[in-house]
């Protein structure tokens, strides 16, 4: 389909595998990784795709594809994506504010249309009951144990995929409440656990099931009118907010879907589960990783 491009690639233990023009070899693994996996990104470069699928392949993930996302730049697009009633309205927003608003529309794009493609089958699960796939954000990174620790969290998981999230990736919860957590057995160090997801932040790699693709699209669906509504009512002259420019606005503009995710999930519209120690993190994370692990020695 349009925007997709199918990077398969099976790659057995001491495989050679060319980057760059080089020969690599890529050592032993422990596991495969069982569920097909989605890389979104803007850059389409073959030397991108390469460095994504070495990633990819020495983690254990073999059903892995790359996506190209919305390009949010291309105002014709996103005219497709926007109700016509507002398509004028939004004008008034200054051009950086619109630049926000048509990046954060075209992740919903991207998120729905991957829905859907689960929900039509176009995905091979290699026979996981969840019929799950694991999407990632362009700066998405695995921790090195991510195909054990990532494996085993789905195994604690309702066997026959009676959830909807797995957040293998996030920023936590947004939420003080007590959750219980669930000790997974067998993790080599003993301090793996997996949540019932009460408000969790960031979506740089989550899990979906077909179940809870089909869930996602249909709560999804005409969001952007909710979102741009609410947008241009912080933007109205004379209802406290007279100007672009202020905290209300930039608040209300950065609300974007991950956020509406978070709050169906805190109404239990969506099971969703975290992975507690994550196993891939974003680049900030690891830095702080690293500070800590520094700090510690």
């Amino acid at each position: 389909m349009p925007g997709l491009i199918a990077l398969p690639i099976t790659v057995a233990a001491g495989v050679v595998s060319t980057i760059k023009g080089q020969n690599q070899i890529i050592g032993p693994r422990p596991c495969t990784f069982p569920l097909p996996t989605v890389a979104v990104s803007m850059n389409a470069s073959t030397e991108h795709a390469y460095s994504w699928r070495y990633m990819a392949a020495t983690r254990g993930v073999d059903a892995f594809q790359m996506r190209r996302g919305v390009d949010s730049s291309d105002e014709r697009t996103m005219a497709t994506f926007i109700p016509l009633e507002l398509r004028h309205s939004i004008l008034r927003l200054t051009a950086d504010l619109r630049k926000i608003v048509y990046r954060k529309i075209s992740n919903w794009a991207v998120t729905r249309s991957l829905c859907a493609d689960v929900i039509r089958g176009k995905f091979s699960a290699r026979g996981h009951p969840s019929g799950a796939v694991l999407k990632l954000e362009d700066d998405a990174q695995f921790l090195p144990d991510f195909c054990g620790a990532s494996t085993r969290v789905l195994e604690a998981l309702p066997s026959r995929g009676d959830w909807d999230i797995l957040y293998l990736g996030h920023c936590a919860e947004a939420t003080h409440r007590v959750r219980s957590c669930h000790r997974i057995q067998g993790a080599p160090r003993g301090h793996e656990f997996v949540s019932k997801g009460k408000k969790p932040m960031c979506t740089h790699a989550y899990a979906i099931t077909r179940r809870g693709a089909r869930r996602i699209y249909d709560l999804l669906e005409g969001w952007p009118s909710v979102y741009l509504e609410r947008v241009l009512a912080a933007a109205e002259p004379g209802k406290g907010f007279p100007g672009n420019n202020t905290p209300r606005i930039f608040w209300q503009v950065d609300w974007g879907h991950d956020f509406e995710l978070a709050h169906l999930i805190k109404r239990n519209e969506l099971d969703a589960f975290l992975a507690w120690p994550p196993t891939v993190v974003q680049p900030w994370q690891l830095s702080r990783r690293a500070s800590s692990d520094g700090g510690a020695a």
